[in-house]
């Protein structure tokens, strides 16, 4: 009898389809049960490992099992069970890497970022939710606003109670479908329940279906759907907010319920433009920002006291001031009049309802901004602090808060899939000295947004910092590449600084000219002078420049290159000539907020 007949006689190539479909089955079952009893990845990995191995021994069982007289084997077959052999400890080496990561973890980075498995387990903050966006079954755009703004005012409705730590929207706006497993996304969040939802309309009439489940076990905690005009729809999250509260077993004062209770706007049209320039801003599209400030003067319009919208328009323009990362500052003739139009708006909003956070967290930027420092830390609560912007988040460090770090640490925590939580986080340990962990959160941010010029800036400069020049070359040359020719004014400063610090003046004398050039059209700021001018030698425009910029901060005027100052005042690249001057070190001093 040939090779292909035994085959055929002792089934083989059956039980090969029948092993692996069991084995499928059994792996599924496994990591079912494994959730729900919080088993330890090692057990789930150990089950994988002898399934794998169990592969070419049933094909070998197989190969045995059949009448007496085909039990006799050639060299020849027994070549073949030797390769069978092989190949299943070629898959047990595929499974299990050399560093005993699963195999799926050793290929994530070819996997997009939004489907990637997180980098470690999050542990589960207590009485914690997250809240994904709500799934458009609709599909047209004008629907996906409207799905974007009642997620982001569901979110809003939760963070007023206490109890229930809620994932900030950030964090949560990845998870669109495809989404992953629950499961994962809980290990990603560290969130104990999770609140799912769908959006659909037709016409002005919508209707909302929202689940609360827990992550472990895929066990439905709380449900119900909502329908009807979109235009009623103020009261629907307040009823859903109840409703999570009550199935968390989360208690909540009298207080609370009453500000979750309580209408936004006596109008309905109006809530439902709130709503829609709410989700208009996440458009990333040219004019989307002016579109919902249009959305928002329609509001006003038909509710003048509706606080919401008041508020969103001042957090609209309040980072213009200063030189960013992703844009450039306004002119200084611009600056007073933006100013006003701010504390303008959210002084209304305050007016009316003086918890309103848009319009609180637009005047603590202001604060900052204006050199009001002490403002600035005495406006903030503990219920503030998850939700502070990274800017936020550097500046208690510049205000010599002690609980800097802590507070940085927390916004991670309630954010753990957002770029500006680590920014923050990553920033202010480098301030501290903490080289090792910034350069790890700021690590952890590049896997979230691998093309972020702030994150490669910082592990270029945290690489000068602790002294390893090479490492640090490398990455400036990265950035400088991925900025291109056109990169926001607030890197060419530091830019050349690092390269001054690293021994190359003819780059720090290139970017510098760059910076002149860019200074035709661009507000630069004296903190970036100062900055430029140190980078090329130049101590005595150093000292001018900051002359200059500490009389700003005694007249509260804002300046463009406020984050260039405050990094230079911080010795964010370790540098000691600058610490050991004292002629800079005093002049450094003079430059700080009331």
């Amino acid at each position: 009898m040939g090779f292909w007949e035994r085959v055929r006689s002792h089934k083989i190539i059956q039980w090969a389809i029948g092993y692996v479909g069991a084995a499928l089955a059994l792996a599924q079952g496994f990591d079912v049960v494994a959730h729900a009893f919080d088993w330890p990845s090692t057990v789930t990995r150990v089950v994988l490992i002898g399934l794998l191995i169990g592969f070419p021994i049933a094909i070998t069982v197989a190969w045995y099992h059949g009448h007496r007289g085909l039990q006799r084997v050639s060299a020849g077959e027994l070549a073949i069970v030797a390769t069978l052999v092989l190949v299943g400890a070629v898959l047990f080496t595929f499974a299990v890497p050399k560093n005993g990561a699963p195999a799926a973890a050793a290929t994530a980075s070819a996997t997009p970022a939004s489907l990637a498995p997180p980098a470690a387990e999050r542990p589960l903050l207590p009485n914690s939710v997250a809240v994904l966006p709500l799934e458009n079954l609709s599909g047209d755009a004008d629907s996906e606003r409207y799905a974007r703004g009642l997620h982001a005012a569901i979110i809003s409705q939760l963070t007023k109670l206490s109890n229930i730590r809620v994932i900030n929207r950030d964090s949560v706006l990845q998870y669109v479908s495809p989404r992953p497993p629950p499961a994962r996304i809980s290990l990603e969040l560290g969130a104990q329940s999770l609140l799912i939802g769908t959006f659909q309309s037709a016409g002005s009439q919508i209707r909302i279906a929202m689940e609360l489940v827990d992550p472990k076990t895929g066990t439905n905690l709380w449900s119900d759907e909502y329908g009807g005009e979109i235009t009623e729809f103020f009261d629907v999250q307040s009823d859903i907010s109840m409703n999570v509260a009550n199935a968390m077993a989360v208690e909540f004062s009298r207080a609370e319920r009453e500000s979750i209770e309580r209408r936004p706007t006596s109008s309905p049209e109006a809530y439902a433009l709130y709503l829609q320039a709410t989700g208009s801003v996440e458009d990333g599209t040219p004019g989307a920002s002016e579109a919902a400030q249009a959305l928002l003067d329609r509001a006003l319009a038909l509710d003048p006291r509706f606080a919401g919208a008041y508020g969103g328009k001042a957090q609209a323009w309040v980072t213009a001031f200063t030189n960013t990362g992703i844009a450039n500052a306004v002119a200084p003739g611009e600056r007073a009049a933006l100013e006003q139009h701010i504390r303008d708006y959210a002084g209304r909003a305050l007016a009316i309802d003086p918890t309103e956070s848009s319009a609180r967290a637009a005047l603590r930027t202001i604060d900052v901004i204006t050199w009001h420092w002490s403002a600035f830390g005495d406006s903030l609560l503990p219920v503030d602090e998850g939700g502070l912007s990274q800017f936020q988040v550097w500046t208690l460090t510049w205000i010599g808060r002690a609980d800097a770090l802590r507070v940085a640490q927390r916004v991670v925590e309630l954010n753990p899939r957002s770029l500006s939580a680590y920014l923050g986080l990553g920033v202010t340990q480098a301030y501290a000295g903490d080289l090792a962990a910034s350069t790890q959160t700021f690590r952890r941010g590049r896997e979230l947004a691998p093309g972020n010029g702030v994150i490669g800036a910082w592990l270029a400069y945290n690489q000068i910092a602790a002294g390893n020049p090479a490492a640090a070359l490398d990455e400036l040359r990265s950035l400088e590449q991925f900025l291109g020719s056109e990169p926001p004014v607030v890197f060419f400063p530091e830019l050349a600084y690092a390269y001054s610090r690293l021994g190359r003046p003819d780059d720090a004398r290139r970017l510098y000219r760059e910076l002149e050039t860019r200074a035709k059209d661009a507000n630069v700021g004296d903190g970036a002078w100062a900055m430029a001018y140190w980078a090329i030698g130049d101590k005595a425009r150093t000292l001018e420049a900051l002359g200059a910029l500490a009389a700003k901060a005694r007249n509260h005027e804002p300046d463009a290159g406020l984050l260039n100052a405050m990094n230079l005042k911080q010795d964010f690249l370790r540098d000691p000539a600058l610490r050991d001057d004292p002629d800079l070190q005093a002049a450094l001093s003079r430059v700080r907020g009331d």
